[in-house]
């Protein structure tokens, strides 16, 4: 009996001291964890996940490290949107051009002229309904660290200036991946052509588009005027941006490292919305400077394209799903 108590003390004591083990060498994993995205290193989201790795790795005193692969040189939007959901990328920073593919409420952010200021844009995404939408990620495998920006969507292009509505009829003009910016453009009279946007630069210096469209601080970064003769500002559509993580990413860590991912995305994704915000009057002047032509759309022009997107609306109501668009447009004042 003694001996039988001995070698059940001992396998207990051995128990307790791996798992003790466990803890500490829990506590002494580091995590290398990848960030990517689409533009530049020198454009606003690239500055976000710079702040996010630094602070990442300092306030989790080294146990989280993050790798930056800028320029789409690990995948672009929609192929990075898969590798979240499959678990081989740990975040991504850009629009919600590729969630669209799976939730189909996502899609109301690319309705022409949805917003027409800063402040209703707020209103929209950081109340109830980005909440609305960012509650539906984990569903495909993702999560929402924060909603950031990338501004309001100006029209450049190589024909000419666009000071009325009819100037946009017959151009060649580079459309986002979604078929709400396939429709704007057909209303608008152009000619578009679906193309990721590391394409965009290539495509105007060889003329397989005419134009494009983004906003301002998007177009400087990447050197759009040496390949743009003209921008008019159209401000047709305010684009979102977001800071996603992959569940299964989050799943892995310890609870206290996925509050700190949590704490400091929101961090980073406002970062990006603030220099965003600080550099859209600056890019166009350093475009303008760089010999872009630069005009002002009236309020008036405005509405007329915002008229002839009625149908694009009326089209997409059951696709974005009734019950969601109906919220979001008695939000807006416009049920």
């Amino acid at each position: 009996m003694k001996k039988i108590l001995a070698v059940l003390l001992v396998a207990v004591m051995a128990f307790a001291l791996s798992a003790c083990g466990g803890d500490e060498e829990s506590e002494e994993t580091v995590y290398t964890l990848r960030f990517a995205h689409g533009s530049s290193t020198s454009e606003p989201i690239h500055i976000a996940a710079e702040y996010m790795a630094e602070e990442l790795e300092e306030r989790s005193d080294g146990r989280i490290k993050v790798e930056i692969y800028p320029s789409a040189t690990l995948a672009d939007q929609v192929p990075a949107c898969e590798m979240l959901m499959d678990g081989t990328l740990d975040f991504f920073g850009g629009s919600v051009v590729a969630v669209e593919n799976y939730i189909d409420e996502f899609k109301i952010v690319d309705l022409p002229y949805l917003v027409s200021d800063y402040e209703s844009a707020d209103a929209l995404f950081e109340g109830e309904v980005g909440q609305e939408l960012s509650d539906m990620l984990p569903e495909i495998g993702l999560e929402n660290l924060g909603w950031c920006e990338y501004g309001f969507r100006n029209t450049f292009n190589n024909i000419r200036p666009i000071e009325s509505a009819d100037d946009f009829k017959g151009i060649k003009i580079r459309a986002i991946e979604s078929p709400i910016s396939v429709g704007m453009w057909t209303a608008f009279g152009t000619d578009p052509t679906v193309m990721g946007w590391s394409d965009v630069y290539s495509g105007l210096q060889m003329g397989t588009v005419e134009g494009a469209d983004g906003p301002n601080a998007l177009f400087a970064s990447a050197q759009m005027e040496t390949v743009c003769k003209y921008m008019s500002t159209t401000q047709h559509m305010y684009t979102p941006g977001v800071i996603l993580a992959s569940k299964a990413t989050m799943d892995k860590l310890p609870e206290d490292l996925q509050a700190l991912v949590r704490e400091v995305g929101a961090e980073a994704a406002e970062k990006m919305k603030e220099i965003t915000r600080e550099t859209q009057e600056d890019a166009a002047d350093q475009m303008e400077e760089n010999g872009l032509i630069i005009n002002e759309v009236t309020a008036k022009v405005r509405e007329e394209l915002a008229d002839m997107c009625k149908g694009v609306y009326e089209e997409n109501r059951d696709i974005i799903g009734a019950e969601f668009y109906d919220k979001v447009m008695k939000q807006l004042g416009r049920s």
